[in-house]
């Protein structure tokens, strides 16, 4: 499962244990004040909608929560049964991910591509054998929709770049 991301509403699921036994609740009864949260260390709250029992009789508790409810930092979930006896009072704890710390493959991509090529200067490494290669190139062409870079009259490079 993804960890949660501060400012981004986030799903997860837990199972409710019995109280007279220890096992996973088939279909617990779930109603306002059963399950509450603590945002960023703050005082336990409602949540703004009620988990559900996802699939019906599955025994899997569903808990949406609101970009609002996950934090900056951390959050606590608590489940306690207001009316007494039918689940064992559990917790769920996430550490929240920061939303600037998070890079996607597109940014990842992207600085790889724009690495200066002043950058490559270190031997046996990819970057500065792909540099030679490039500054060896005499033409290129495209070829069932990659681009070759031929080098000389007996070798070519293939770059993994789709051309359309």
């Amino acid at each position: 499962m993804a960890s949660p991301i501060s400012g981004s509403a986030y799903v997860f699921t837990i199972s409710l244990l019995s109280q007279s036994n220890g096992q996973v609740l088939a279909n617990p009864t779930l109603a306002t004040g059963d399950v509450q949260i603590s945002t960023d260390g703050g005082a336990f709250t409602n949540l703004g909608t009620l988990p559900t029992v996802t699939p019906a009789a599955g025994g899997t508790v569903e808990v949406n929560l609101t970009s609002g409810e996950v934090g900056n930092d951390h959050f606590t979930v608590k489940f306690s049964d207001q009316a007494g006896a039918e689940w064992k009072e559990t917790y769920y704890h996430e550490t929240v991910a920061d939303q600037n710390a998070i890079i996607d493959i597109p940014t990842l991509v992207d600085a790889v591509w724009d690495e200066p090529q002043a950058g490559h200067v270190t031997a046996d490494t990819f970057g500065y054998y792909l540099d030679a290669r490039v500054s060896e190139a005499t033409g290129a062409s495209i070829l069932n929709g990659e681009l070759v870079m031929v080098v000389d009259d007996s070798e070519s490079v293939f770059l993994s770049m789709v051309v359309e």
